[in-house]
């Protein structure tokens, strides 16, 4: 049994440790039966330990964790925006001549239908003189009116089509109107005044022999249509 001197393990003190010594070299190490490898080596070449050899030892040596903190991003708190107020729902009003769960007219179809019942119940009804024959009667029927009748013309103005709902008078009035607007267009065309004019389509009547005022209507219609010339 013998001392070695063991150097420094990191703390810079070194230390003597009995070694066992027998026959066949080192056997243990006093106070570090794991060393014995290294001591026997160490006995045998005559050296000192290196300070940089290390083994494992019983020794435990303690070491201090360090805790980083977590740095926390800091929230800015958002600056909340104007209020908007959503309009509330409201019920839409029902037409009185809507029927339930069918969509309501359009206003204009509304407006139209109830501006034309107004109007039919204040537009007089006016039939047109069956008994006129000349072209001048039917001209001043239209212009002036006939035995205190209203002007054809103004009623016709003034109430569109109200004045004669019934489809006989609407057929009746359009073959007076025929005669009507051929007049103005010999009128314009010509040049001359309506008095000229109503006399030349009333010699048209005469030199065809028309007893009626329908027959020529009918005459100046297949003029139009290019079959005859007037």
């Amino acid at each position: 049994m013998g001392t070695v001197t063991v150097p420094s393990m990191g703390d810079g003190v070194t230390s003597n440790v009995a070694v066992l010594a027998g026959t066949d070299g080192v056997v243990g190490v006093h106070g570090f039966p794991n060393m014995s490898d290294l001591v026997s080596n160490a006995i045998i070449n005559g050296q000192t330990l290196p300070p940089s050899t290390t083994s494992s030892t019983s020794t435990t040596s303690s070491s201090t964790t360090a805790t980083t903190p977590i740095s926390t991003p800091t929230m800015t708190p958002r600056r909340p925006g104007p209020i908007r107020h959503l309009p509330s729902a409201q019920a839409v009003p029902q037409q009185p001549d809507q029927q339930p769960g069918k969509p309501p007219p359009p206003r204009s179809l509304v407006h139209d239908r109830r501006f034309k019942e107004m109007r039919t119940a204040t537009v007089p009804q006016y039939r047109m003189s069956r008994s006129t024959v000349t072209v001048q009667d039917l001209w001043k029927e239209w212009e002036n009116g006939l035995n205190g009748g209203p002007s054809v013309r103004t009623l016709e103005e003034t109430y569109g089509t109200g004045w004669r709902n019934h489809s006989a008078e609407r057929k009746f009035f359009c073959l007076r109107k025929v005669i009507i607007d051929y007049v103005q267009k010999v009128a314009s065309a010509d040049n001359v005044d309506v008095e000229i004019a109503v006399d030349r389509v009333e010699q048209i009547r005469k030199d065809n022999q028309f007893t009626s005022l329908q027959r020529l209507a009918e005459h100046i219609k297949r003029a139009r249509r290019g079959e005859i010339a007037l």
